[in-house]
């Protein structure tokens, strides 16, 4: 755990938000200012101005986090609309995690009696983890979003000077960080992609087909999970060869939200550790965020996947299912591809003009489906 932070949407605690980063008052060099085109681009409050424009000595990660914060809020104030509504997030950047709780702070007058307009005001208090300690928040998630929830209800119910209150804040702080030092820690590893694999290895595993094969109906968004290395670094190989897939055909009269694809491997070093509750946890998320998600168990060899379908008028999406077909699409070229390796030839092209294929392939069934559904609107019109 490297801070604890307090941020808002609108408002913001002045220099008082250093009380609670800075937990052991520790020193770091001065940061140079924040230029006007990253606060503008962020949509930084006024208040948030001020505190990055302060003399104050700074962690260096308060000035890129304090901005994160603040732009958080933007699209989660409307998530907490009655004023005893909480609402928790867990949110994983390339570089970090935050487990935040939003709430209101309409009655929290003696912490913001300098601030005006303070009616439906939202602040965000959480914690921030490296992303190497992913597998310990996933299993700790509910132990550290109960404690976030004590710490604020002590701030809200408190009618003590603030000072006095920081202190007890701080006392929640130093016992949540006891708690969490003595639970079972996760062992991650960096996985690296090769930048040639070998692709001939994945012509016979079927999981590898079922993770391509979801991987590419869920926009590209896949996790796998696994005790093995080996087996993890596998899938991920696999799925590389369509990381860099940027291309994109319009679509006259649409407007299609295309989520930026990813794909990330989490290997547990522990053998005594079930990947299954990782996948149960990140399933159930997307599923609830309305997220298209691909999960690859290489321990159980299964593939899991949650499918939303954005539609000008309608949203629609399906719940976790588990992955057993993979039609003759994905096998085939992956024949090709190893026939295409084992020959010397350009691999890349052949994965260049496959991803072309498969975009073309696409827009052209969903200009028959357009098609279909305007005849059938044009029959269901007349007299």
């Amino acid at each position: 755990m490297e801070a604890v932070i307090l941020s808002s949407w609108d408002h913001i605690m002045g220099p008082q938000i250093q009380k609670l980063w800075f937990v052991n008052d520790c020193k770091n060099s001065l940061l140079s200012e924040v230029s006007c085109n990253t606060l503008r681009e962020f949509n930084i409050s006024k208040h948030n101005k001020d505190i990055l424009h302060t003399d104050s000595n700074y962690s260096p990660d308060m000035e890129i986090y304090s901005i994160m914060c603040g732009q958080l809020l933007l699209s989660e104030v409307d998530s907490c609309k009655p004023y005893e509504e909480w609402a928790s997030r867990l949110y994983i950047s390339e570089y970090k995690i935050i487990i935040a709780v939003i709430f209101h702070v309409n009655s929290w007058m003696n912490c913001i009696n300098e601030i005006k307009d303070t009616k439906d005001t939202c602040l965000c208090f959480g914690t921030i983890f490296k992303c190497k300690d992913m597998g310990f928040v996933l299993k700790n998630y509910m132990i550290i979003d109960h404690h976030l929830r004590k710490a604020v209800d002590v701030i809200q119910n408190s009618l003590i000077p603030f000072d006095s209150m920081m202190k007890k804040v701080d006392e929640i702080i130093r016992n949540i960080i006891l708690e969490l030092s003595v639970c079972p820690e996760e062992n991650l590893v960096s996985l690296q992609n090769l930048k040639y694999p070998s692709f001939q290895s994945f012509v016979n595993s079927s999981i590898v087909s079922k993770a391509l094969a979801s991987h590419l109906q869920t926009s590209g968004c896949c996790v796998v999970l696994g005790s093995s290395e080996v087996s993890v670094n596998q899938v991920l190989q696999a799925l590389s060869l369509f990381r860099s897939q940027k291309k994109s055909l319009p679509s006259k009269g649409s407007s299609q939200i295309s989520p930026k694809s990813y794909f990330k491997g989490i290997f547990i070093q522990e053998s005594n550790k079930d990947t299954n509750k990782e996948s149960e946890f990140l399933l159930e998320k997307a599923f609830k965020e309305s997220r298209s998600l691909t999960v690859v168990d290489t321990d159980l060899n299964k593939v899991w996947q949650t499918i939303t379908i954005l539609d000008s008028n309608i949203m629609g999406r399906y719940s976790p299912s588990i992955v057993n077909e993979t039609g003759l699409l994905i096998p085939q070229f992956l024949n090709d591809l190893a026939f295409i390796q084992q020959n010397g030839g350009d691999s890349e092209i052949f994965i260049e003009n496959f991803n072309t294929f498969l975009l073309s392939k696409s827009t052209s069934f969903i200009k028959i489906i357009d098609g279909f559904r305007g005849k059938n609107c044009r029959m269901k019109k007349r007299p």
